[in-house]
């Protein structure tokens, strides 16, 4: 009788754990920079709001070689480098003297967590058995919906005793312990000579971008388009409401939620396959946004917010995995950043569409819009179903 494949091991923990450990610095600093920002250098909220963005804008950028970068030089290099960017970032925070420094210094930031977030899956991707792919691929991902979950919490809780720098020491910290794991893990030695390395030398788009994961790519970005401007507008819609004390237990619930689900996600991966998976997440989280259309009070939102973490989360757990089953291993770090490229794309202009459409529409109107777009979403996954 064959033995399951292990998942378990030690290279999976300790890569999870380094994952884990950036989603947190992320989370930590996100939750208070712009309040730091605002205090420290007496700017107004429309600075706020932009040095908050230059890490999204950071993270996009490093989409364009960190695929790259983990093919030509190999996983060590990448997490290495992606590590150090974050370090010196939050040394930085540190002693930086004005706003404008503090864009730049969040955009080094926000590259290396890009990189990062393309290497820790990459690697685990390459180490574990097709049978258990997607198993593997959802306990790995339970790292960023815990960090969403306690990482605002930590990083508030220490702006709110008055010394905004215990934050950045926290997130220091943390790094040289993700540095240690790093350098204790026995990594894959990196071939300069192999069919990674060959096939992601010169400038053609083959060399940085995998075609094969597109169309998963356009599918998840529609779904975080809709899923960013729910995520960036809910205080505001809880307020609207008339119910501003449920947006903390709403981002609660939804964490929850999703690690509750993801294990039972990447089972059923296993078992039965994407389609199986993705196609009944994609109706839940269209339900959830039709369901905050006629809204209008505290049950509702939970609903909401329970059934929006339990599509997003199945989705992409489900296409993150099919990425991964159907990739070369060979090519996995280019798969893998064609595939966050579309999620951070659709998450960063989700929010901003979204605001337009508040101009002219209430919140309700405009959620009804981002269930139609999910109804649009949830086609092209099927037709993306049947093309396989």
């Amino acid at each position: 009788m064959r033995r399951s494949p292990k998942i378990f091991t030690a290279r999976f923990v300790g890569i999870s754990v380094v994952n884990l450990i950036n989603a947190l610095n992320y989370w930590m600093v996100g939750a208070m920079i712009v309040g730091f920002t605002m205090d420290t250098f007496d700017a107004d909220s429309a600075v706020g709001g932009i040095v908050f963005g230059m890490f999204i804008v950071g993270a996009l950028a490093s989409r364009f070689f960190a695929g790259k970068l983990l093919m030509l030089m190999g996983n060590r290099f990448a997490l290495l480098t992606g590590l150090a960017l974050d370090f010196a970032a939050c040394a930085a925070y540190v002693f930086v003297p004005d706003a404008n420094l503090l864009c730049v210094v969040r955009f080094i930031h926000g590259l290396g967590f890009g990189i990062l977030t393309t290497a820790a899956p990459t690697i685990v991707g390459q180490m574990l058995d097709r049978d258990v792919i997607g198993r593997g691929m959802a306990y790995h991902s339970l790292g960023p919906p815990i960090a969403a979950g306690i990482g605002p919490m930590l990083g508030l809780t220490f702006a709110a005793s008055g010394n905004h720098y215990l934050t950045f020491y926290a997130c220091l910290v943390l790094f040289v312990i993700a540095g240690i794991i790093i350098f204790a893990l026995r990594l894959e030695p990196h071939d300069k000579g192999g069919k990674a390395a060959v096939s992601a030398r010169g400038f053609s788009l083959r060399s940085f971008f995998d075609g094969k994961s597109v169309r998963l790519g356009v599918m998840i970005s529609l779904c975080w388009f809709a899923v960013g401007s729910l995520i960036s507008f809910c205080q505001k819609f809880c307020e609207w409401l008339g119910v501003p004390e449920v947006a903390t237990v709403f981002f609660v619930a939804y964490s929850i939620c999703m690690i509750a689900t993801r294990p039972l996600v990447g089972s059923l991966f296993d078992k039965k396959g994407m389609s199986f998976v993705a196609v009944p997440a994609s109706i839940i989280l269209t339900l959830a946004f039709a369901l905050l259309a006629f809204t209008h009070g505290i049950v509702g939102l939970l609903v909401s917010a329970g059934l929006a973490s339990i599509g997003i989360g199945a989705l992409q757990t489900a296409a993150f995995a099919q990425v991964a089953k159907q990739t070369p291993r060979e090519r996995l770090g280019l798969a893998n950043n064609t595939f966050f490229l579309f999620l951070d794309g659709g998450s960063a202009c989700g929010p901003t569409v979204f605001g337009f459409l508040l101009l002219s529409l209430n919140y309700n109107q405009a959620f009804l819009a981002m269930a139609g777009l999910m109804i649009v979403a949830t086609l092209f996954l099927i037709f993306v179903a049947r093309k396989r």
